[in-house]
């Protein structure tokens, strides 16, 4: 019977453990979803701030300047949209990082909590930006050219490839 006793007690020793380690990988999900999609945005913010960087350089040396990027995304949408003269990055928010509704900017870049979905904007007023590109996860290329000045807008002409 002394046998049957241990037997029992290293079973419920064994069941708290792996009770206490279920509990533990459930209740941390939820922190460890937040973190990624913190760090999913500021690695879009990044390469936001990037191109941004990018332009300004390319604006500053002239016409047909031209400045190669190269990155990685591990998530999110990178969008060139020449129709509104922005660039976007988009990522998927199961935590909802931003709220709903809730838009703020920081260092020039809008961001955005809709529903499931946060957005960063980086948009301009005095420069027409060509091209339109959509860049998901990978490692990326993108050129960025001064195409010079447009007489008829009154703008800077910058173009993505």
């Amino acid at each position: 019977m002394k046998g049957v006793s241990v037997l029992v007690g290293a079973a419920v020793i064994i069941a708290i453990t792996i009770t206490a380690i279920y509990l533990a990988f459930n209740l941390g999900q939820p922190a460890i979803d937040r973190t990624k999609e913190i760090l999913i945005m500021q690695e879009g913010k990044n390469i936001l701030l990037d191109i941004d960087n990018a332009i300004d350089s390319v604006l500053s040396e002239g016409n047909m300047s031209t400045r190669l990027l190269e990155f990685r995304m591990i998530s999110g949408v990178l969008k060139v949209d020449g129709e509104n003269d922005a660039i976007t990055f988009s990522m998927n928010s199961q935590a909802q990082i931003v709220g709903v509704g809730v838009s703020k900017i920081e260092d020039g870049i809008n961001i955005t909590g809709l529903t499931n979905m946060i957005y960063l904007n980086l948009s301009y007023d005095n420069i027409d930006v060509v091209g339109s590109l959509d860049l998901g996860k990978g490692n990326r290329k993108l050129t960025i050219r001064n195409e010079g000045y447009n007489t008829l807008l009154q703008k800077q002409t910058i173009s993505f490839s």
